[in-house]
C-alpha cells in the first residue's frame, strides 16, 4: 500500500481544480481518502491524502498509463478542448514549434474545464508561465469567449 498527497489550490473565480485528483484516481486503485482544508500565504488549499495500491507493475517502472484528458470532460468542455487543440495545431505550424511547446493536452483540458478569464487564473494552471501567458493568452481568451457565445446562441 502506498500514500499520495495532493494539494489543490483555490483559484479565484473558479474554485478548487481537482483534475489532478481525478486523474490520479483514474490510474491507481484508491483504497482510502482523507482531506484537510488549510491556508498558506492567505490562499486556501484542500489537501488530500490517498492510500492506494499501484496498478503499475513495479518491475516495469517505465510504464505510464496514457490519460485521455478529453474523456474526463463534459460535452461542452469537450467542444472547447477540441477547438483549443485545433488552434494549437495551426499556431504551432505557423511558428514552427511542436504543439506541446504551446500547451500540452493536460493544460488544454484544464483550460477547457476552468475557462479562465484572466492571465492570473490562466497562469495558475500548472506549467503555464509568463512566456505562455505573454504569447498565447489573448488567443486562448478569444477562443473561450467565442465558444461561450456559440453555446449561448449569440
Amino acid at each position: 500500500m502506498e500514500l499520495k498527497i495532493i494539494n489543490i489550490p483555490w483559484i479565484d473565480g473558479i474554485g478548487f481544480d481537482d483534475s489532478e485528483l481525478v486523474e490520479f484516481c483514474e490510474i491507481e486503485d484508491v483504497i482510502n481518502v482523507g482531506d484537510n482544508f488549510f491556508f498558506h500565504e492567505n490562499r486556501p488549499y484542500l489537501t488530500t491524502l490517498l492510500q492506494y495500491r499501484s496498478k503499475v507493475n513495479p518491475s516495469k517502472k517505465s510504464y505510464k498509463k496514457k490519460i485521455d484528458h478529453r474523456a474526463l470532460l463534459d460535452e461542452d468542455d469537450k467542444k472547447l478542448y477540441d477547438v483549443l487543440r485545433e488552434w494549437r495545431s495551426t499556431r504551432s505550424i505557423s511558428i514552427g514549434v511542436p504543439v506541446y511547446n504551446l500547451f500540452d493536452n493536460k493544460q488544454l483540458a484544464k483550460i477547457a474545464r476552468l475557462k479562465p478569464e484572466t492571465k492570473k487564473a490562466l497562469g495558475e494552471i500548472e506549467g503555464i508561465g509568463k512566456g505562455k501567458l505573454d504569447n498565447y493568452s489573448e488567443d486562448v481568451f478569444a477562443i473561450i469567449i467565442n465558444q461561450r457565445e456559440i453555446k449561448d446562441g449569440k
